[in-house]
């Protein structure tokens, strides 16, 4: 099993109030090994911080995790990105596997929102 982490919320397309606190939160997953860290990225990609791991990680357990994070003021499009690292030192993928086709997933899957 690779490593994964989710976004579980926000959902996809989910309007977000502009300059108001939200929990963002999912959960994050691997196969021999235990989740090390969780990171965040709420500018697509371009900035990553660590988001607090809510289990204490396991072999073949998943992990939740949560990151609090202030909305800008300013309204308009958001994307959320989330990536995991394991004790082995692999960490998720940015980009699919072709040749995984649709089995076994675990590329990032940004989120997107909106604030408003």
């Amino acid at each position: 099993m690779q490593v994964k982490a989710a976004i579980a919320r926000p959902t996809p397309g989910e309007v977000l109030p502009a300059g108001k606190p939200y929990r963002i939160f999912g959960a994050a997953w691997t196969g021999e090994s235990a989740i090390a860290k969780v990171e965040i990225s709420t500018d697509g990609g371009t900035t990553w911080a660590s988001a607090k791991l809510l289990d204490k990680p396991e072999n073949f357990t998943w992990c939740l995790w949560e990151y609090p994070w202030n909305a800008p003021e300013k309204p308009g499009p958001a994307r959320f990105m989330v990536r995991a690292t394991d004790t082995a030192g692999r960490t998720q993928q940015v980009e699919r596997d072709g040749d995984r086709r649709s089995y076994m997933i675990n590329h990032i899957v940004p989120v997107h929102a909106t604030i408003r």
